[in-house]
């Protein structure tokens, strides 16, 4: 029985020993054993060369008080879903913060050799009229920043990794308000030789465009005063802006005048566009409508300018 136990010791020494000597000396080449079909594991050293290959931000659904957007990044390490990412995020526009964001969880996906990292937020659309304001103010230009944390948790410490993305857009909206088509008032033949259209003053209650518009008198009749000039814009077929100008000017027989007016857009009209605008791809459609009064002869028929502008904002390259 005695012997049976040395026996048995002996027997267990040697097996212990046999393994023992069969395991690497260096503990961390023990993920050679590990079974595959475990997860991948991710580290520091995998995360050294992390870059942000391509970020993109799209506008979504708007309503009158807010607009969502998406944004999405890629990045290059196919691992990150393994982690519960977060991020911390602000957008300027003309230095205008219209979005902040602190320390937000993100949808992750495998995308490929990279990742595909995702989050929404909403805007709020008073923050909008500020920009636009901006926007006008700075000759339709406007500098985009998007600047940020990306927080990766790795055990008891958090990586940070900053990034900052910046572009620069224009636009060029009163373009097709600028127009020198002869148009012909009948019957006081009076003829329109050019009509500009320019900024004026912007504020956080109206957007106010500057018109001026060159006219001719090329008939004979002696003393036709121009009593008053009635304007509608429409932006997408929301109406911008209408009134009516009271400012009599006599044009004499083959006397050429200009003929000035403001016209006054509500800034909350401004929102209401902004939807229509996102809602139609940053595609706006626009027309503006004036007529004259013209004594003897009464109210004239309608001129019309029309065309379309387009935007994108946040296309980033």
């Amino acid at each position: 029985m005695k012997g049976s136990r040395i026996y048995h010791f002996l027997f267990s020494g040697l097996i212990f020993f046999s393994v023992f000597n069969f395991l690497p000396a260096n503990t961390k080449d023990l993920g050679e054993f590990t079974s595959h079909h475990e997860k991948p594991v991710i580290s520091v050293f995998d995360l050294k060369n992390l870059k942000i290959e391509k970020i993109s931000v799209s506008l979504n659904e708007a309503s009158f008080d807010r607009t969502e957007i998406t944004t999405e990044m890629l990045v290059n390490n196919s691992n990150l879903y393994l982690l519960p990412l977060r991020i911390s995020c602000e957008v300027t526009l003309n230095e205008v913060k219209i979005l902040s964001i602190a320390e937000k969880e993100l949808d992750i996906r495998k995308y490929g050799n990279a990742s595909l990292v995702s989050f929404k937020a909403e805007i709020k659309n008073e923050n909008i009229i500020r920009w636009w304001i901006s926007h006008i103010n700075q000759d339709e230009q406007t500098d985009i920043k998007i600047k940020g944390k990306l927080f990766i948790p790795l055990d008891k410490v958090d990586i940070v990794f900053p990034f900052v993305y910046e572009k620069n857009f224009e636009t060029d909206i009163l373009q097709g308000l600028n127009k020198k088509d002869a148009v012909i008032i009948r019957p006081c033949n009076f003829k329109i030789q050019q009509f500009k259209s320019k900024w004026g003053k912007v504020d956080f209650s109206f957007t106010r465009i500057e018109h001026e518009i060159t006219i001719k008198n090329v008939g004979i009749l002696p003393g036709q005063p121009i009593t008053d000039i009635e304007y509608i814009l429409q932006f997408n077929r929301i109406q911008m802006a209408k009134g009516e100008v009271g400012l009599p000017l006599l044009i004499l027989p083959g006397q050429k005048r200009s003929l000035n007016f403001i016209l006054k857009i509500p800034n909350e009209n401004i929102i209401r566009w902004w939807v229509s605008h996102i809602q139609n791809g940053e595609r706006t459609e626009y027309s503006l409508k004036y007529r004259m009064w013209v004594k003897p002869f009464g109210r004239g028929g309608w001129n019309s300018i029309s065309g379309v502008f387009e935007s994108k904002i946040f296309s980033l390259p």
